[in-house]
């Protein structure tokens, strides 16, 4: 017998494979720009408060704050999150998680005749070599993808305090709440990084409060994560880096020979084509 079967519908068809000129662009396409729910630099954000726009050295960057769900990207096995467009249209994402093991963040000698505050300078600290060996190996098939990124670290310790010299970047953060994308220290230009203190405080990070609602929260990171601001110099020359916690709030410094986790963070470039929605069910990825 002849059986058919009629039926009524709407087909929805997608081209998947579109994307548009650039990465930022497309960031940019699914997220409205808008203004902070909370005070930046002395409240956490624990809700939703999307993409929101400053200046850095380069122009306008915009970056997402609070709990964030459409900010992920993933490069072959592993998960990243977009912090921030840079002001050069270029996009910074850090790791989801740690790599494996923990590292101090500069264990060199102070050499000859140099101040001591050198020792801070990212480009020469010893996690670069961690962080290199880490990007040669897991992102190989990914590297003409890879720009440069400016990495910010602050060399001045002016404010003294019963003996103990604390970096201006303390200043900005803990005593003004004020965070600044537009770097005052020493750049470093290098394809991998870390994140600085001023874009966890802008992603939703406040002081030593607890925040286990933003995006950079992690609750498999289960010890303290570096980054690559100053906090400290103490009378025997004893240096600190502001690091976060594994509850999401800011340290209050470890010392650049103590071990810590890290999390790389890579630049992505303007040749790169994405599709995607930056979920977590179907984050952008890169297509040739």
């Amino acid at each position: 017998s002849d059986i058919r079967i009629k039926f009524k519908g709407v087909l929805k068809v997608e081209n998947d494979s579109m994307t548009t000129e650039t990465f930022s662009d497309l960031i940019l396409l699914y997220n409205q720009v808008g203004v902070a729910k909370t005070r930046i630099g002395s409240e956490i954000a624990t809700e939703k408060e999307g993409l929101l726009s400053t200046i850095d050295n380069k122009g306008t960057t915009y970056y997402f704050r609070g709990k964030i769900n459409n900010n992920y990207l993933k490069l072959g096995d592993l998960l990243f999150r977009i912090v921030r467009i840079n002001g050069d249209g270029t996009v910074r994402l850090v790791l989801e998680n740690t790599i494996d093991g923990q590292v101090p963040y500069n264990s060199n000698p102070l050499a000859e005749g140099a101040d001591v505050s050198s020792l801070v300078v990212f480009k020469d600290a010893t996690v670069i070599s961690t962080l290199n060996n880490w990007v040669n190996t897991k992102l190989a098939p990914y590297k003409s993808y890879l720009v440069n990124g400016d990495y910010c670290t602050d060399t001045s310790f002016n404010l003294d305090v019963n003996g103990t010299r604390y970096s201006s970047t303390y200043e900005r953060i803990f005593n003004d709440e004020a965070p600044d994308l537009f770097c005052n220290g020493t750049i470093s230009k290098l394809d991998v990084g870390l994140l600085n203190v001023d874009e966890i405080v802008l992603a939703g990070a406040a002081g030593n409060i607890p925040n286990t609602s933003y995006y950079l929260y992690n609750k498999k990171i289960e010890g303290n994560y570096l980054t690559t601001s100053s906090y400290s110099m103490n009378s025997q020359n004893g240096i600190t880096m502001i690091n976060v916690m594994s509850n999401g709030a800011l340290g209050d410094g470890i010392l650049i020979t103590n071990e810590s986790y890290i999390r790389p963070v890579i630049n992505i470039g303007t040749n790169a084509k994405i599709k995607g929605k930056g979920t977590v069910d179907n984050p952008y990825i890169i297509v040739s």
